[in-house]
């Protein structure tokens, strides 16, 4: 167990966990469900899975308590204060043969889908905190600000230190829309929608992206980031996982970073590779075949790279061009990856 101590201890001072990471580490040491020692271990690789096991879940552990500290918990109790909650609902007609939606909200979730009816619906769903129920509704009345023309819809929720909101969508299937989501604390899931370009952005909550759009850029501070059915793509998360699946026909760039967190591709034969893929604690794992390689350092002990391409990739009809770098985590591309992984 000494020696477990001193490599984490090496690993805070060396700048790849943070404090809060080294005492979870040290915590779930002490209690036994960081188990490094067992005889069978040989490589340093196995000591870094486990680590990364528990950094994934503790990064990804944070933004789920805070999310539901926010849905649950309420502030003004405290004071005195009750909690109100109100919803308002917005229903309208898309003309234009690309419709820009942007959503704004904080403190709560932003959640997107499509539809098979004609017209597009907004509910925002809006907790105050006031003294009463008629002093909570005039401030519930000012929350939301809403602009709409042939071509654009906006919808943001004002910041208020005593309230709270989040913002559910669902748009005509049929459409073609460019997508800006953001919100300070919550999850930003989108399915199904047909993208010209999406950029999805919270501070705090997983970001899901789930249908086919030509550009995105998807980001968090604190939780995972998983897509599918995204050509050209940046995907950044500090505390989390990125999970990277469904390439579209043609060529595909993808840019995927995490700081503490693995980095999980979903492959296939079909498709061809492109990998410029590093870690400093971890190790890179390569289910895939006909990959000539200009680096191949996949188990070199503490910082693992490889540059490698498959050989007929240029021939290819799918093509993905990856560059995946994480500080403390594993790369993997195998078929077997799921949203969950």
């Amino acid at each position: 167990m000494e020696e477990e101590r001193r490599m984490i201890l090496r690993m805070l001072e060396e700048g790849k966990i943070s404090a809060n990471q080294a005492a979870e580490l040290l915590s779930a040491l002490e209690e036994g469900r960081l188990d490094l020692s067992e005889p069978e271990r040989k490589k340093s690789d196995d000591i870094g899975d486990r680590v990364e096991t528990v950094i994934n879940d503790t990064a990804e552990r944070i933004p789920v308590l805070v999310e539901k500290f926010l849905e649950n918990f309420s502030i003004g109790g405290l004071f005195g204060l009750g909690q109100y909650h109100f919803e308002e609902k917005f229903q309208g007609e898309i003309l234009s043969d690309v419709f820009e939606v942007d959503l704004n909200a904080f403190n709560g979730r932003i959640e997107l889908e499509t539809w098979d009816k004609p017209h597009y619906e907004i509910v925002v769903k809006k907790t105050v905190k006031a003294g009463d129920e008629k002093t909570a509704k005039v401030q519930a009345a000012n929350m939301v600000e809403r602009r709409v023309d042939g071509e654009k819809l906006k919808v943001s929720l004002a910041r208020n230190d005593a309230a709270g909101g989040s913002i559910t969508g669902y748009l005509p299937a049929n459409k073609l829309y460019i997508i800006n989501l953001n919100t300070s604390n919550g999850r930003i899931e989108v399915r199904g929608v047909n993208a010209k370009e999406v950029s999805l952005n919270t501070s705090t909550g997983r970001v899901v992206f789930s249908g086919r759009a030509e550009k995105g850029t998807l980001s968090t501070s604190n939780g995972r980031v998983v897509f599918k059915g995204i050509r050209n793509v940046k995907a950044r998360t500090s505390n989390g996982r990125i999970v990277a699946m469904t390439p579209l026909e043609g060529l595909s760039d993808w840019d995927l970073k995490t700081s503490n967190g693995s980095i999980n591709v979903q492959s296939d034969s079909e498709t061809g590779y492109d990998i410029a893929a590093k870690t400093s604690l971890g190790k890179i794992e390569l289910d895939l075949r006909g990959l000539q390689y200009e680096k191949d350092e996949m188990h070199k002990p503490g910082r693992a790279e490889v540059i490698a391409k498959t050989e007929d990739y240029d021939s290819r009809a799918r093509k993905v061009c990856i560059r995946a770098i994480t500080t403390n985590g594993s790369i993997r591309f195998n078929s077997s990856v799921s949203e969950e992984d």
